[in-house]
């Protein structure tokens, strides 16, 4: 499948393979888009066309929307693999080398969002085996409604992702005000347990005097 560019685009310049510095360059385009995912009025393939544009702007090579939206793909993929593996308990922990610039990206807990077909430049006969993929013009606004759709999806999973971190947030705080409330407590019954020290002390001490006292007293009695 191929999606049409401009025709000042240098095709020439193609990418052809995906490079760490490329891949860390399309996760920096798609956070500074991914919002635009939850505006109704915008697809996901004009959304991956700006990521394209974005990429473009500042990379020694050019990139197609469809080209970021396959990679894009296979990056979120691998990571929901990764979180779902760490999120089960007994098994162990796993990483790659993308793991932390996906996770600040997307969140502990990526979701994976509906695919989106790209359409196809080419002519209706291009396999007979594989199923025809209506246009753009037949899709009408059914393609629209199923873009806001999966745009509130989106959305959706990205508050729930928020919501979940400010819960966590709160339970921290939460537990960090029972710590000092728990640390007070125990200083306070110190301070009476070393001030019952103290008194118990001073009474062994009085009975100490009294008892030497009344015992010099005696000697003294008897040698009279």
């Amino acid at each position: 499948m191929e999606f049409s560019f401009p025709a000042e685009e240098p095709s020439n310049n193609l990418l052809e393979k995906w490079d760490d510095k490329h891949v860390l360059l399309l996760i920096d385009c798609y956070m500074k888009y991914k919002d635009m995912f939850c505006k109704p009025q915008q697809t996901k393939k004009k959304v991956f066309e700006k990521i394209a544009e974005e990429f473009n702007r500042v990379s020694d090579v050019v990139v197609r929307g469809e080209q970021c939206f396959r990679k894009w793909k296979k990056l979120e993929s691998k990571q929901k693999e990764i979180e779902d593996n760490n999120s089960k308990t007994g098994r162990e922990k796993k990483t790659w080398k993308y793991h932390k610039e996906m996770e600040d990206c997307l969140g502990d807990n990526p979701s994976v969002r509906p695919v989106f077909t790209f359409e196809t430049s080419g002519s209706a006969s291009s396999s007979s085996s594989r199923p025809s993929t209506p246009s753009l013009t037949e899709r009408g606004n059914s393609d629209s409604e199923s873009d806001r759709e999966n745009a509130e999806e989106g959305c959706s999973s990205q508050n729930v992702q928020q919501n979940k971190r400010l819960k966590r947030k709160r339970k921290s705080r939460s537990s960090a005000s029972e710590m000092i409330e728990f640390l007070k407590d125990y200083s306070e019954k110190r301070e009476k347990v070393e001030e019952e020290k103290v008194n118990i002390l001073k009474a062994i001490h009085e009975e100490k005097k009294q008892f030497f006292s009344q015992f010099f007293a005696y000697l003294k009695g008897s040698k009279k």
